[in-house]
């Protein structure tokens, strides 16, 4: 369980509702290992809660130009949260159905 606040509201894994995640490296011991995981909280809110190495996008600075994990938070719009599905292959019937009803229409 991780809680995040941002802007005087409490974003807890724990009582969200995963939806997806990624990973890409091919082992965490990899420089460029990321974990991205999409979630929407009780009120309806999208985020999604990322870790990696130091050579990711999470990356920490540690010191005098050294680097090493770290962990990052990001909200996203309902439209955002499409697209990152989309953009990392993850997007379902399932995931659409439950989630993102109006974004997806019969062609």
């Amino acid at each position: 369980m991780t809680i995040y606040y941002v802007k005087r509201r409490r974003f807890n894994t724990k009582t969200a509702t995963y939806i997806a995640c990624w990973e890409s490296g091919c082992h965490q011991s990899d420089f460029n290992w990321t974990r991205e995981a999409l979630y929407i909280s009780p009120k309806g809110q999208f985020f999604i809660e990322g870790e990696g190495n130091a050579a990711s996008k999470y990356a920490k600075s540690v010191g005098s130009n050294s680097w090493g994990a770290g962990t990052g938070f990001k909200l996203l719009s309902q439209e955002d949260a499409f697209e990152w599905l989309e953009n990392k292959e993850l997007l379902t019937e399932d995931i659409i159905t439950k989630h993102f009803p109006s974004l997806c229409e019969d062609g």
